[in-house]
This record gives C-alpha cells, sequence and structure tokens, in this order.
C-alpha cells in the first residue's frame, strides 16, 4: 500500500513524510529528480541525477511514472523508479499528475490532501528560499486545477497548520488502512 500525500507546493508535504518516516519507520519512495538540491535542505525522498542520467533510466524502463515540472524558469523531472513492492507499505509526497500516473500502474493507493491557507503557503515559501512570488502564485493555481481533477479520490483532508499533529493524523490512518 502507497499513502500518497498530495497537496499544493510548500504545504509540507516532504516535512511530513520525513518525520512520519523516521517516527514510526514507514518506507519512503525515492523519486529521481534531475532538479538541484535545496540549499541548506537535506532531501531525503529524491535521487539527484543529471538529465542524461534521467533519460537513460527512462530508456532502461527503470522509471514507473514521470512528472515535469517548471520552476524558476527551469524544466525539471521526476520519476517514481519501478522497483515498488506490492507486499511494503510506503508513504510518499507526490503531486497529483504524478499520483495519476502511478495509478495506472499501482493498486492499493491511498490519497491523504495537506491543506493550509495561502498566507502560509508564501511564507513557507519565502522561507525556503523563493524569489518570484508571481511564478510561484501560477504555479499554485496550477497545483490546484490539478487537485480539483482528483478531488473524488482523496480519502483524506488535513489541515496542516500545525505538523505534528498532521503526523499523529496520517499515522492514525495508515494504522487503520
Amino acid at each position: 500500500m502507497i499513502f500518497c500525500i498530495i497537496g499544493l507546493s510548500c504545504v509540507g508535504k516532504s516535512t511530513v513524510v520525513d518525520m512520519i518516516k523516521e517516527m514510526y519507520g514507514i518506507r519512503g519512495i525515492k523519486q529521481y529528480t534531475t532538479r538541484s538540491e535545496r540549499e541548506g535542505k537535506e532531501e531525503k525522498d529524491y535521487i539527484f541525477v543529471s538529465e542524461e542520467e534521467y533519460n537513460e533510466l527512462e530508456k532502461k524502463n527503470r522509471i514507473l511514472a514521470t512528472r515535469k515540472f517548471e520552476i524558476e524558469c527551469r524544466e525539471y523531472k521526476y520519476g517514481i523508479p519501478n522497483d515498488i513492492s506490492n507486499k511494503e507499505t510506503y508513504i510518499m509526497p507526490i503531486d497529483p499528475e504524478g499520483y495519476l500516473k502511478l495509478k495506472n500502474n499501482i493498486d492499493n493507493l491511498v490519497v491523504i490532501l495537506l491543506t493550509v491557507d495561502t498566507m502560509k503557503l508564501i511564507e513557507r515559501y519565502k522561507k525556503r528560499g523563493g524569489k518570484n512570488l508571481e511564478e510561484f502564485k501560477i504555479r499554485m493555481q496550477k497545483d490546484q486545477k490539478e487537485i480539483n481533477k482528483i478531488k473524488d479520490e482523496i480519502g483524506y483532508f488535513i489541515e496542516n497548520n500545525d505538523i505534528s499533529n498532521s503526523v499523529i493524523e496520517i499515522k492514525k490512518i495508515i494504522l487503520n488502512s
């Protein structure tokens, strides 16, 4: 079973997933990405590769689903590896489009949507070092449209104003699934 943590950019998906993995020993799924690591943040959910390495992984069918993002005027790829076991329990941050691609290849997905008010998103974006607020707002609108496409598939909604409470709520969901 894979618990898919979905939400707008800067909602806290990776932070919540990292805490759950660390506190409860649930496995994550490391995604390949062509973007650079964020300065000052250890990112355990990604395997950073060059564009050429990524293309080679695709040619060798080592990537189950690919998603492209444009971030600060550059396109990046994110890919889910195809070596996921159906017998394991996983948790991962994922965007709606990535979820839809994953859904076509994997059964037993549980979708949990994290939300937070817009001002908090903007605050987190700036804290992360984001510089182009207009581009960020466009990305939020695009992300929201994608979330709306899968709203009937979302099993759980969690307001992520307090990360510790969100972790507890998600752990309850995992235990009851």
